[in-house]
């Protein structure tokens, strides 16, 4: 859950800062919400793809990190961090959003809570399902939130 929570606070940063960022490079409001567009549509294309992924292992885990990794990877370019030799550029922007669309996708794991959920003991039947739907989306409304609401 906390990888689920962590992927929507990301997902929430983002929306929250990328047009208040990107205003120095004077974009058409067309160009800024293709920008959003670039990171929610590898998003939908690559969620399918984590999904198959995280089928076909068990031990998800690894999978998760890297998820995460690619995640802080697309903000530290966003920015790009003081660390890095490099000024914000559209080109940056874009690379940035379209990570953060392949880390975002690759956090969101149902198959995974629901997998550990049974390993862990518990019946592999519809209550558990629902019990661990219900966490899911709880999670990730809670995610959402939290980061549109107070700016984290």
């Amino acid at each position: 859950m906390v990888n689920i929570l962590t992927g929507f606070l990301s997902v929430g940063f983002n929306e929250a800062i990328l047009e208040p960022h990107v205003r120095q490079l004077g974009l058409t409001p067309s160009v800024v919400g293709l920008l959003f567009i670039a990171s929610g549509g590898i998003y939908a294309v690559g969620t399918p793809v984590w999904g198959y992924v995280y089928d076909k292992i068990f031990d998800s885990y690894l999978t998760m990190s890297t998820s995460s990794i690619v995640c802080a990877a697309s903000f530290i370019l966003l920015g790009p961090a003081p660390f890095l030799p490099l000024e914000t550029t559209l080109w940056l922007v874009i690379i940035a959003q379209v990570l953060l669309g392949l880390g975002a996708g690759g956090k969101v794991g149902f198959n995974h809570s629901l997998r550990v959920t049974v390993f862990r003991g518990f019946p592999d039947e519809i209550p558990t399902l629902t019990i661990v739907s219900g966490l899911f989306n709880c999670t990730l409304a809670l995610g959402g939130h939290t980061s549109r609401s107070y700016g984290l």
